[in-house]
């Protein structure tokens, strides 16, 4: 077996909290803000819904998620204020897209880091080199990071910096470069089937898929190497991936 000599992990929803619960709370907050005659689980659902359409995600050959040819890039702050205008449309409200699309950006910027994080970040450090591969927008991630004092990587890596969205090979070719190692050597952690498992194992990275909710996995997409349902199952199932671990 491969010495694994790296860990990867992406951040939104694998570190710092970001599952449905968490948005739909962030979107009750939109909603008082501006005043809006909706529910959050509505307004959310559309959202989402939008997100998805622009994605290309649902129902989609993973193989084509990988080679399709991408739009232009757009950041998060310019693509989410489509995604609310729709959102806003179809659930017949006349709602700011832009000023939704602020206060998305400032509430994921302070957001929370799941509780297990930073003891398993501190137990996996000076054993193995850390990596963050995030799709994110660079404003509000390093808020984020330095919110929840996770400042300490070897290198970070994001969807802004790069101009490309996990789960398109740039963003995992960029990180690997910086790291100077073979993706069989960097362990890859991140909760989304199509960003985080399609995207690693594309580029043939051992993918550990965190999936706190049981989620089945979609299909086409395909098996991670593991499946942990906290981080902190990491530091259990690391032995089983890398000989060196155990000794």
């Amino acid at each position: 077996m491969t010495r694994i000599r790296a860990i990867a992990f992406d951040c939104y929803g694998t570190l710092i909290q970001a599952d449905a619960e968490h948005y739909i709370r962030t979107f009750d907050g939109i909603i008082r803000e501006q005043g809006l005659a909706v529910g959050a689980k509505e307004l959310w659902d559309c959202w989402l819904e939008a997100l998805r359409a622009s994605q290309g995600e649902e129902g989609a050959d993973p193989a084509a998620l990988i080679t399709r040819a991408d739009p232009p890039f757009a950041p998060y702050r310019e693509t989410w204020v489509d995604h609310f205008r729709a959102a806003f449309q179809a659930a017949g409200l006349a709602g700011d897209p832009h000023a939704a699309t602020a206060s998305l950006h400032r509430l994921l910027g302070e957001a929370e880091a799941y509780p297990e994080v930073p003891e398993v970040l501190a137990a996996l450090r000076g054993r193995y080199r850390l990596a963050l591969v995030s799709n994110a927008d660079d404003d509000w991630l390093y808020a984020c990071l330095r919110k929840n004092g996770l400042t300490e990587w070897e290198t970070a890596v994001s969807s802004e910096e790069v101009r490309a969205y996990k789960p398109h090979p740039a963003i995992f070719r960029e990180a690997l470069r910086r790291l100077d190692l073979r993706p069989e050597e960097v362990l890859y952690v991140g909760d989304s089937p199509y960003a985080d498992i399609l995207g690693a194992h594309h580029m043939g990275m051992p993918v550990a898929w965190v999936n706190r909710r049981g989620a089945p996995l979609p299909r086409r997409v395909p098996q991670p190497t593991v499946t942990i349902t906290t981080l902190a199952g990491l530091l259990d199932i690391l032995p089983e991936l890398d000989p060196a671990a155990a000794k």
